[in-house]
């Protein structure tokens, strides 16, 4: 019954958006390790800019995510495009995704 009593008060659902959060957090910091690593091998500038880039993404979208868990909800609709941007980015690199919450990047 205690489930159901937070649902009731909105417990259950900031728990559940405070879960994808971290998850969504781990997502964009495991793709941003995989990125820094790949850049170290770089073997010429235009391959090391690239690298760059993409860790622009990943950075930019974990900083959206930071603001959403402080409480700005306005990011919200913002954090998805980048899901989807990172999600795209996975599959491009051939990196594994390692959240099923990073779908629809066809």
């Amino acid at each position: 019954m205690t489930g159901t009593a937070d649902a009731a008060s909105g417990k259950g659902t900031k728990l559940a958006v405070a879960n994808v959060m971290e998850s969504l957090t781990s997502v964009g910091t495991d793709l941003k390790e995989s990125i820094g690593q790949r850049k170290e091998n770089a073997e010429d500038a235009a391959e090391t800019n690239q690298w760059d880039g993409y860790l622009a993404v990943g950075n930019q979208y974990l900083k959206i995510v930071e603001e959403i868990k402080s409480g700005d909800s306005s990011k919200a609709p913002l954090a998805r495009v980048m899901e989807i941007r990172l999600g795209r980015l996975e599959k491009k690199l051939n990196i594994p995704a390692k959240s099923s919450l990073i779908v629809g990047t066809e």
